[in-house]
């Protein structure tokens, strides 16, 4: 695994982050992405009540970066605290 992807931290709470494998046909460029699964987050706690506010939607998300080599990230949505958890890889290519 290349060093890039081990050293992957949230900048909201510090953790590494973990990759996890994305469901195919999303249309994202590689099949592994990595995100903050740390509940305590305060980027993925907040969530909830922002995403209330703003669209009344009982959601969250999480922090995510698409792609190791650039740095890019976005938001995850997730629907639960336990989203996307049983996709979870530990070893990524």
């Amino acid at each position: 695994m290349p060093e890039s992807r081990v050293e992957l931290t949230c900048p909201h709470c510090g953790e590494r982050l973990k990759a996890f494998a994305l469901p195919d046909g999303t249309g994202w460029d590689a099949p592994v992405q990595w995100a903050c699964f740390n509940d305590d987050c305060p980027y993925f706690k907040d969530g909830w009540d922002w995403m209330w506010e703003h669209y009344r939607a009982k959601a969250s998300y999480r922090y995510r970066v698409v792609n190791a080599e650039t740095g890019k990230s976005s938001p995850l949505a997730v629907w639960s605290p336990n989203a996307v958890r049983d996709r979870i890889i530990e070893d990524p290519e």
